[in-house]
């Protein structure tokens, strides 16, 4: 865990600048819980809405773990049409999930 500064308070922490704020607290919190020696060990993260981005779960992909994350107002580097399209039809409380590869860093 770690205590939150404001905007202001967190510009300078680790990966925030290159990566936003919720990506960049989601890739400290994934690099602080892996115990000393395990680092070639995959690790996998389950992320809220708050934490969960197209930008979070390429992150995490790139540097070797799977991370699944709740994802939805961040919509702008996923294909929103195709799910729009996927689900018109579908009954009330349908569900799709995607699955990513990441394959490039966002700078």
């Amino acid at each position: 865990m770690e205590i939150q500064r404001g905007s202001e308070g967190m510009k300078e922490a680790k990966y925030n600048r290159q990566h936003g704020a919720t990506a960049g607290c989601t890739l400290r919190l994934l690099e602080e819980s892996i115990a000393e020696g395990n680092s070639q060990v995959r690790h996998g993260i389950r992320a809220d809405a708050w934490f969960g981005s197209v930008k979070t779960a390429s992150e995490v992909g790139l540097r070797g773990h799977e991370a699944v994350c709740q994802v939805k107002q961040n919509s702008a580097l996923y294909p929103k049409g195709f799910i729009e399209e996927a689900l018109a039809e579908a009954p009330g409380g349908s569900i799709l999930f995607l699955k990513g590869q990441p394959q490039m860093r966002f700078l």
